[in-house]
């Protein structure tokens, strides 16, 4: 899993970066629609208004 290398002690904002630009790069959801589940708090919201 991509997370697996990120230290304990990396902030949150370095690990989400981490999962958008590994997100960006696997899938391609261009002209399409998305369901992101999760989206009340933490990465599934921050996640959300990336994509918003």
């Amino acid at each position: 899993m991509y997370l697996a290398g990120l230290a304990r002690n990396s902030s949150l904002e370095v690990q989400l970066l981490v999962v958008l630009n590994e997100i960006k790069k696997t899938m391609k959801l261009e002209n399409k629609v998305a369901i992101i589940t999760g989206c009340g708090g933490g990465i599934g919201r921050a996640v959300a208004l990336r994509y918003a």
